[in-house]
């Protein structure tokens, strides 16, 4: 198996993640997380592997070329991929798409080792509704990279990309409550002359502007959470 063979691979595998992801999120939600964050690993590592194969390692680890190919090696943990995708390929994560990318990998985690059923329909609503959160925003930064930094090394995956982006859309419904909740507060701000736009993130009116003209600022969603410097 040669290098294009293998980052080819990890690329497919990534995308079956994350479909499988978003059929999880409504009876299975405890595996979107799971499956969604192997997805986000896979493409951060799918962008060292178009760099040199031995990044993938861990730097606890001697590269190993039979090794490697037999999987029988440590992969490198997100915090290891970002320092390398800095330091060596010179194409890093900014500290909003890595913070972003962290968020998961903690939800994942406590899935694996903590996660219990929620003990009411109410708790499990919220659950579901945090998790999408946390899915919708990595997903704006991964979507972000794979379209704009990193067009040239997945530029034979558009297509999937964009199907992708548009089955990630559909998981809005979740915030369908939260927005609404907040839909009294955002008419009664667009009153006073607070503007709003639809969040690149959710799909929701509910990203806050500044009134200031000329002025750099960070436009937050109400919805989502997610943060963008803004002019």
């Amino acid at each position: 198996m040669n290098k294009e063979e293998m980052f080819n691979r990890l690329v497919e595998n990534a995308f079956d993640f994350l479909f499988k992801a978003i059929s999880e999120i409504e009876d299975q939600p405890k595996y979107s997380v799971i499956h969604f964050y192997a997805a986000v690993e896979l493409f951060v590592k799918a962008r060292l592997m178009k760099e040199h194969w031995s990044l993938v390692i861990s730097q606890k680890q001697e590269a190993d070329w039979e090794k490697f190919i037999s999987g029988d090696f440590q992969s490198a943990t997100l915090t290891e991929a970002s320092n390398k995708l800095k330091k060596i390929v010179r194409s890093g994560l900014s500290k909003a798409e890595l913070d972003a990318f962290k968020k998961v990998a903690n939800d994942r985690n406590k899935m694996v080792h903590f996660f219990h059923e929620a003990h009411s329909e109410e708790e499990g609503a919220k659950f579901k509704r945090d998790i999408v959160k946390k899915q919708l925003k990595a997903w704006f930064f991964l979507h972000q990279l794979l379209i704009t930094r990193w067009k040239t090394e997945f530029a034979s995956w558009d297509e999937k990309i964009t199907e992708l982006d548009k089955e990630l859309r559909k998981l809005h419904e979740f915030l369908q409550v939260m927005f609404d909740s907040l839909k009294p507060k955002i008419n009664e701000n667009k009153k006073k002359g607070v503007l709003y736009e639809e969040c690149p993130s959710c799909g929701f009116e509910a990203q806050e502007l500044s009134e200031e003209e000329n002025t750099i600022y960070e436009a937050k969603c109400l919805v989502c959470g997610l943060v963008e410097k803004s002019l």
